[in-house]
């Protein structure tokens, strides 16, 4: 009996992937996150963990904890209007409140969502393109607070009755596209946004870089004696210097 083929992520999961990613590591989202960190636990020294970090919840047994959507007691509508703060904010899909309500709440790390295979179970509500029945229902009881956000990132639909095929919706979208989807779409495109802008990295590249990154304060003499060792790579000083001001160039680009 062969093995399932791999799912495989749309073009617009993987853009919303790669920018929910790029949020993750700036500057201005850790900052946000430890404002609303603080107000909740203010005894706390730092809350916000490293992506490296171990942490004291096993991953395997994530499937155990509660999910907030389904569990409207186990959040107050404070942190609901807080969480979807971050989301309007960073522009993005409602799909993401779940990751982010356990980073803020738990300190579960973001990293875990970074790999397509553990996030794509949770089906269209990461992409940028959804399908869905009208009128939309909303994984909670609370739709008017969350309807806001889906409208902020979902402003334009395309609808089609059920006897369409695969065919006449390509032939649609193929036709129509430069005629009536984009002007349409024009009328909403923030233009300092830079969502769809990052490419999906190499994990080795983006591990190593990310390493150097946090070697940063060491001398770069050191840092090039660390990696190699680490990585069996061999770096001049000024290649290091150029990496480490790329990585801290990205944590400032939204």
């Amino acid at each position: 009996m062969s093995e399932p083929k791999p799912k495989k992520p749309t073009q617009d999961y993987q853009k919303a992937l790669e920018y929910f990613k790029e949020v993750c590591i700036q500057d201005s989202f850790k900052e946000a996150v430890l404002e609303i960190q603080r107000k909740y636990f203010p005894d706390k020294d730092q809350w916000v963990l490293d992506f490296d970090d171990k942490l004291v919840v096993d991953f395997d047994a994530l499937d155990n904890f509660p999910n907030p959507f389904e569990i409207e007691s186990f959040q107050s509508p404070e942190m609901k209007q807080d969480t979807l703060s971050l989301l309007k904010r960073f522009e993005l899909p409602l799909g993401f409140y779940v990751p982010i309500w356990y980073y803020v709440f738990y300190g579960l790390e973001l990293s875990y969502y970074f790999e397509v295979d553990k996030t794509l179970d949770f089906g269209q509500s990461l992409g940028l393109i959804k399908a869905f029945e009208l009128p939309q229902k909303l994984p909670t009881k609370d739709t008017r607070l969350y309807q806001a956000q889906e409208d902020l990132i979902y402003p334009l639909a395309i609808k089609f009755s059920p006897y369409v095929t695969k065919r006449d919706l390509l032939d649609y979208v193929d036709k129509q596209f430069d005629k009536t989807i984009k002007p349409l779409q024009e009328k909403y495109i923030n233009p300092k946004s830079k969502m769809g802008k990052f490419k999906s990295k190499d994990s080795e590249i983006a591990a190593r870089n990310e390493y150097i990154y946090e070697l940063r304060d060491n001398p770069r003499k050191e840092i090039a004696r660390i990696i190699k060792e680490v990585w069996n790579e061999y770096y001049d000083v000024g290649t290091i210097g150029k990496i480490i001001s790329i990585e801290e160039k990205r944590r400032k680009e939204l």
